[in-house]
């Protein structure tokens, strides 16, 4: 996870999918997929932020299959309105219903309350 921790995600999700095959079955098969729905998830908020909301659905839907957490679900409703995909955007919104996002102040309460 170096390339992730090199402020690379895009470098670090092609790595772990070359190690995909050989991650299955083997005993750090748990790690390699959160290895890569971490990295996935940081690809898609560099996607966002670099205003491709395609690419940050894409990247963040791929995330939440592999590991389903509320921060990617928040994060994927952001995306898919960036997007401007409207039903995506009401059923990423509707997934975190009455759920607290985990964005920092003031986004916490202005962005999504």
């Amino acid at each position: 996870m170096s390339e992730l921790a090199g402020g690379d995600p895009a470098v670090a999700v092609a790595a772990l999918e070359k190690t995909a095959a050989a991650a299955r079955g083997a005993p750090l098969a748990a790690r390699h997929t959160a290895a890569l729905a971490e990295a996935r998830h940081a690809a898609g908020l560099a996607a966002l932020r670099a205003g491709q909301g395609a690419k940050a659905v894409e990247e963040l839907r791929a995330s939440e299959t592999a590991a389903p957490a509320l921060a990617t679900r928040c994060d994927l409703a952001v995306a898919e309105v960036a997007a401007l995909d409207v039903r995506g955007a009401l059923a990423a919104l509707g997934a975190v219903r009455g759920q607290t996002c985990p964005f920092p102040p003031p986004a916490d309460t202005e962005a999504a309350p």
